[in-house]
């Protein structure tokens, strides 16, 4: 199947909302532990997916050296252990700024980049959905964060910080169904997650994430996809100021 006949199904599948359950907040701040997390998601190879989509699309559209790239909802970092010495090479440029609201996460990535990966960071704890953060940033990158929002809040909230790209990748159920695959063994505090949150119609609508955007004057430059377990797509979008 083309990239454009996934992205149709995407858009035209109706199982698909932004609307969020009610438990998401509770998942992510009480019961998903930094371990469980980063075992799920290198189980599943969406880390590592992710890693090599995001250096991509920067590889695309690179930034300016020095510019200021913010990733909030950051998690635990785990997309910096698959990246290759080129890749390290290629985003050590940037001066980062990673947030999350649960410290434990933002402890497990402080962990991570204090292995010798030269780069320049800030981590701070702070809320996408109504951020504390200041000033302007160069870009943002969401990685697999609006799912598990309100994303047009995240986003209005995002918008204030006048970035002049969105890097932005989410997930994509070629054939429908929960963001989590509940039919596989999952890690104790995924599975609790997964039986907490209804978790059956919270994925992002490409074609309403575009239209948002587009119409706060942010155009789509390209789209991306990789293929990962359970008959999912990463789905890579970059939006730039018109």
């Amino acid at each position: 199947m083309s990239l454009a006949d996934s992205v149709l199904r995407f858009i035209n599948n109706p199982s698909f909302s932004s609307r969020m359950d009610i438990n998401e907040r509770l998942g992510w701040t009480k019961i998903i532990t930094p371990d469980d997390l980063d075992k799920h998601m290198a189980e599943i190879g969406q880390a590592e997916a992710n890693a090599h989509l995001a250096t991509q699309m920067f590889r695309d559209f690179p930034l300016e050296e020095k510019a200021s790239l913010l990733i909030p909802g950051c998690g635990t970092g785990q997309m910096f252990d698959y990246l290759t010495q080129v890749e390290v090479n290629q985003i050590s440029k940037y001066n980062y700024t990673f947030t999350d609201f649960r410290r434990e996460f933002l402890e497990r990535l402080k962990q991570r980049l204090a292995q010798n990966l030269p780069i320049r960071y800030t981590c701070l704890e702070d809320d996408i959905e109504k951020t504390r953060l200041q000033g302007e940033y160069d870009g943002i990158l969401l990685v697999l964060v609006l799912q598990h929002v309100e994303w047009e809040k995240a986003l209005t909230s995002m918008l204030g910080l006048n970035p002049s790209r969105f890097y932005i990748i989410e997930q994509f159920n070629k054939g429908g169904g929960s963001p989590i695959t509940k039919e596989r063994k999952l890690q104790p505090t995924m599975k609790e997650y997964a039986e907490t949150v209804k978790n059956t119609a919270c994925l992002v609508n490409i074609r309403e994430l575009t239209y948002y955007l587009s119409e706060r004057h942010y155009g789509l430059l390209r789209t991306y996809e990789r293929e990962v377990s359970d008959n999912k797509k990463m789905v890579g979008l970059v939006f730039e100021h018109r």
